[in-house]
């Protein structure tokens, strides 16, 4: 196979989703994932490490647009959860939240996103107790590196996962287990998304607030303290906290110094 049917490379910069799948993948890790020019999450193909096995274009859920299911076939259905202290951790109902407990405890790990590097980063992890699940509640806004955790779950070919991810993260991932054949292992679930911003832009606003609070401590982009349909952001920092509520235009700003 030649490099230009086998690589990465070739899935046009305006179809590549930032999966990570195409890393998770590659057996000769040849293949890595970085915050692009723009401040998305793109491959960066090391051409060195490159053997053309032509893997990582196997997987890419952008290379197949095959509609897998038919929304409108199927009954919609809502849940939340009854304990009021989990609807306010999550970010609408809790019910991601109340699945991954309930799935951890019949011994299944978790594949969700965290914020890392003082919030500068979201990446997913595997989380194997609640402690861990209890992390990757909330609303994140910004593309999670998912590749890291993805090869970690792919290297346990007989561990159990309940996965949750973007439409495209979940695409890519069903491709991984596909061609591991290890489909009975994983239940995957993703959300409605309607595209991320830049980093560029995230980082931007992080800064931001750190210039009036000091380093982030805590960080909720979706709290409901005022309510169901009042939520707002809320941020604590080293010298004080940033309280911004989206349907009330007006922010508080306490310094403890």
């Amino acid at each position: 196979m030649s490099r230009g049917q086998s690589v990465i490379e070739t899935v046009p910069k305006d179809k590549c989703y930032g999966c990570g799948c195409c890393s998770a993948i590659c057996p000769r890790s040849a293949v890595a994932i970085k915050i692009d020019e723009e401040g998305f999450l793109r491959p960066e193909l090391k051409i060195e490490e490159c053997n053309y096995c032509g893997l990582c274009v196997k997987v890419c859920p952008a290379m197949d647009h095959e509609l897998r299911y038919a929304l409108l076939d199927n009954y919609p259905f809502a849940l939340w959860a009854e304990d009021p202290r989990i609807r306010l951790m999550a970010s609408s109902g809790g019910a991601a939240l109340l699945m991954a407990l309930a799935f951890n405890s019949k011994g299944y790990a978790v594949l969700g996103a965290v914020f890392a590097e003082g919030f500068r980063l979201v990446k997913h992890i595997v989380a194997d107790n609640p402690a861990d699940i209890i992390k990757t509640a909330g609303s994140k806004y910004v593309q999670s590196d998912s590749a890291v955790a993805f090869r970690d779950a792919l290297s346990d070919k007989d561990k159990k996962y309940l996965a949750f991810g973007t439409p495209c993260q979940i695409s890519g991932l069903r491709r991984l287990i596909e061609h591991q054949k290890i489909e009975q292992n994983y239940f995957l679930i993703d959300f409605f998304c309607f595209g991320v911003p830049s980093y560029y832009l995230w980082l931007a606003f992080i800064e931001d607030l750190a210039q009036k609070i000091g380093e982030l401590r805590y960080l909720e982009l979706r709290n409901k303290i005022r309510g169901w349909h009042k939520y707002g952001i809320f941020a604590a920092g080293e010298k004080g906290i940033y309280d911004f509520a989206a349907k009330t235009p007006q922010k508080h700003l306490v310094n403890r110094h």
